[in-house]
């Protein structure tokens, strides 16, 4: 939230309020489909467990599902929003890197089966997808728009004199 937040207070209002979006969005998908699917985590009796997480099911890895939309969409903006520098292909490295490595660490600390990180991947994408397509259809409406003339631009108007004289 802090992140989005802040994109936000800095003047890109559209997008900070578009990070939001992809992150609560991933959120409630994510609570639905786990709702639904209702799927046992592992158990310490079959693997290794470093926290046995008594919350909701397993199905979808909310932490995975919810990295992949936000980190994806901050992906995005770096990508359509920003010049080719050192500096962006770092943090995208660094943003992809956490994406992975947050899927590897839920099966790896026995939290999550791999097929619900796996699942936490797909839905987040397609989350990220809606939520690029939102973009995309805002630029595009912006786009459109028509835009108000400055004053300096109504004082320069050439049928202003022929208007004074009557």
């Amino acid at each position: 939230g802090a992140i989005a937040m802040s994109i936000f207070v800095a003047g890109a209002r559209r997008e900070g309020l578009l990070a939001m979006i992809a992150t609560a969005g991933a959120a409630g998908l994510h609570r639905l489909t786990a709702d639904i699917v209702l799927r046992a985590r592992p158990s310490p009796d079959l693997l290794e467990v470093a926290h046995q997480l008594p919350i909701h099911s397993s199905f979808t890895a909310g932490h995975v599902q919810n990295v992949t939309s936000f980190f994806g969409f901050l992906c995005y903006l770096l990508c359509t929003r920003t010049a080719p520098s050192w500096r962006r292909t770092l943090l995208l490295h660094l943003l992809v890197f956490a994406i992975v490595g947050m899927g590897v660490s839920r099966v790896h600390f026995g939290e999550h089966w791999p097929s619900d990180v796996l699942g936490g991947y797909l839905l987040g994408a397609l989350w990220l997808l809606v939520v690029i397509e939102i973009d995309e259809w805002l630029e595009g409406r912006a786009a459109r728009r028509p835009k108000f003339k400055s004053s300096a631009q109504v004082t320069s108007n050439p049928l202003r004199p022929i208007v004074a004289r009557r």
